[in-house]
């Protein structure tokens, strides 16, 4: 199960991107510094898995992908116009 945070600058927190494999008692970061929107996961592979993050003049936006269950993130928006201003909201998979 994964689970993503909101940052909060007012504050000083930043979100990250969490991962549990134990039902909910431990939980690992697997991506520091972002502001998640949502999470998705592939309906045929529990190992790629698309996150939302939103916007800010701090922080990177946009969309990223993992295809190793969060060990390894990269950009997957490229030809999507998103900025500090607009971010990404929502996510679906077109099943």
């Amino acid at each position: 199960m994964y689970a993503g945070s909101s940052s909060d600058f007012s504050s000083g927190y930043l979100g990250k991107i969490y991962k549990t494999t134990d039902g909910g008692v431990t939980w690992n970061t697997v991506k520091s510094n972002v502001s998640v929107s949502q999470i998705v996961m592939h309906p045929d592979s529990s190992n790629i898995l698309y996150a939302a993050l939103s916007g800010s003049i701090f922080l990177s936006e946009g969309i990223v992908k993992t295809t190793d269950s969060g060990s390894t993130w990269v950009r997957a928006d490229s030809g999507i116009r998103i900025n500090w201003e607009t971010g990404v909201s929502a996510l679906a998979i077109d099943p």
